[in-house]
């Protein structure tokens, strides 16, 4: 399984990037052969401006072919991937944290327009593909979840840490407020923080028994004890930018 983010664009195309802002190369109008960066949300440019524009990704007059593009659309990455591979799906939206500042002050892309537009493309394109849907926001995941019955929705979360500044959210302050919330609202599961469940891994069976599917992301993921461990507690995935480290799990 794949995991990626998923933002929509200006023109309310889904488009496959992390980041809620592009990192623009712009060119020195007293000097062409210099450049500075500058940052531009992506919900300001179209899916076609997207494609063209050069970032700092990018090399300078880079001449990179269409499957090279750093934006490519959903529909795109559903239609041109092999179906047995399974993606889940991360709709990035920003939530304000504990400090009263939002991840991202000047978004203002409506959230019922970016699950509407996600969850269209989704159903259009994916044909038997499996796929799970998942969001930290949890009126994103409560929205996911009421507008569609076909792909298991899960909320991602971490609770308190010093790695991270919390949200501010009462009802995901803690791992057992999460599972409460998950429970009520009919969700599939959590993608929790596998610090989380290292502290404290009583919440697990919690959850097992609870019908809540348990995913972990982190960045002691990529140690394969410890993911061993918390495989053989009971967590059914694990989330990692480096497959390669756990070759026993492969």
């Amino acid at each position: 399984m794949v995991e990626f983010d998923v933002h929509i664009c200006k023109d309310r195309i889904p488009i496959v990037y992390h980041d809620y802002d592009v990192p623009v190369r712009l060119q020195k109008s007293d000097d062409p052969d210099k450049h500075f960066e500058h940052k531009i949300l992506l919900s300001d440019l179209t899916c076609d401006q997207l494609q063209q524009v050069q970032t700092t990704h990018t090399p300078v007059n880079a001449d990179l072919k269409n499957d090279d593009r750093l934006f490519p659309p959903l529909a795109k990455v559903l239609n041109e991937t092999p179906i047995h591979l399974a993606f889940n799906v991360e709709i990035k939206y920003p939530m304000e944290q504990v400090n009263g500042i939002s991840e991202c002050p000047d978004y203002a892309t409506d959230m019922s327009d970016l699950v509407d537009n996600t969850l269209q493309v989704l159903i259009e394109h994916a044909q038997n593909r499996k796929i799970v849907i998942s969001s930290f926001d949890t009126d994103v995941c409560a929205l996911l979840r009421l507008k569609q019955n076909r792909f298991p929705v899960m909320l991602i979360h971490c609770g308190p840490t010093e790695k991270y500044i919390a949200y501010s959210d009462p009802r995901i302050t803690t791992v057992q407020s999460a599972m409460y919330w998950i429970k009520g609202e009919q969700l599939a599961g959590m993608v929790g923080h596998v610090d989380d469940y290292r502290n404290d891994d009583s919440v697990i069976p919690l959850l097992s028994k609870s019908n809540i599917h348990l995913f972990l992301w982190g960045e002691d993921n990529k140690n394969p004890v410890i993911v061993q461990d918390m495989m053989s507690k009971g967590v059914e995935g694990i989330l990692t930018d480096d497959v390669t480290t756990l070759p026993q799990l492969t």
